[in-house]
């Protein structure tokens, strides 16, 4: 970037009301600061803020208020100069807007920007400049205003409000109960969340079913009966191996190694646990 001999000075003025103003010397004007506040004092300032505009029913009293247009405005001002000194003497405290008529106030928001209480803030001093003729300043307005208001002139556009139709499941079972998956519920729910269906003819990822080794010796048909001598087991659409039917119509828990794989035999109605935890899923 290139270079000036000379020093940016800045004015602000709230609502029409010069408050402070700042300098940047030649060798920073392209750098970028920011300006929270007033100095007022060496190590005190009065911090920017916004509030409510102050109203008064007071006719004669206006304020100093020459033109309602520099209501809710911000206006800078910045102009070349040239630097002199430094000085520990700061300059008079900025004047306040103070309260406006009520009839004047009707044609703003109600909003005011100005400055808040004093404030700690760092040793600072104050530079004595002269300005560089022949060089006009530039001058930037900004204007403000509350959310609320500038939606309803139209100014801006509103968020989109969230969708409140929940996310539906994939429908791959015939009967589904949305229950929480707890140590104190999960045996009742390990019989009651899902009957498999496996005439389904889906091929999408929750088709998949994961159940652990832990788990698969605690699963039962859902139209089991207790097991008796006249019980015969209920066959399934796939032609079961002889162990399977064999390990059907024992009442005695088979041996581990002897345990039917989970992919083998799902019959038509057992039920199949598929929420192993409450973190498995995702609201977006």
């Amino acid at each position: 970037m290139g270079s000036t001999p000379h020093c940016i000075k800045s004015y602000i003025w709230l609502d029409g009301v010069q408050v402070s103003g700042g300098l940047l010397r030649s060798h920073e004007v392209h750098h970028t600061f920011r300006m929270s506040g007033c100095a007022i004092e060496s190590n005190k300032r009065l911090p920017f803020v916004f509030g409510k505009q102050q109203l008064t029913d007071d006719e004669s009293s206006s304020s100093g208020l020459t033109n309602t247009q520099d209501l809710n405005t911000i206006r800078l001002r910045f102009e070349y100069v040239t630097f002199l000194e430094y000085t520990t003497t700061p300059p008079p405290p900025p004047k306040t807007r103070g309260a406006i008529h009520e009839t004047v106030a009707k044609a703003t928001t109600g909003d005011s920007a100005g400055l808040g209480d004093p404030a700690p803030s760092p040793q600072r001093r104050w530079c004595k400049t002269e300005k560089v003729s022949g060089l006009s300043p530039v001058l930037f307005v900004f204007h403000y205003a509350p959310l609320e208001w500038l939606l309803a002139k139209g100014v801006v556009s509103g968020p989109k409000p969230r969708s409140s139709e929940k996310r539906k499941a994939p429908e791959t079972s015939k009967k589904t109960t949305a229950q929480p998956t707890t140590p104190q519920n999960r045996g009742r729910i390990l019989h009651e969340l899902l009957v498999y269906d496996s005439t389904s003819d889906s091929d999408s990822d929750s088709d998949v079913v994961v159940v652990d080794d832990g788990g698969l010796g605690r699963l039962k048909p859902s139209n089991a009966k207790p097991p008796n001598k006249r019980m015969r087991s209920t066959p399934s659409r796939s032609k079961p191996s002889s162990r399977a039917s064999a390990a059907n119509t024992t009442p005695s828990k088979p041996e581990p190694k002897a345990q039917p794989k989970p992919k083998a035999n799902l019959n038509k109605h057992e039920v199949i646990d598929l929420a192993s935890s409450d973190d498995d899923f995702e609201f977006v």
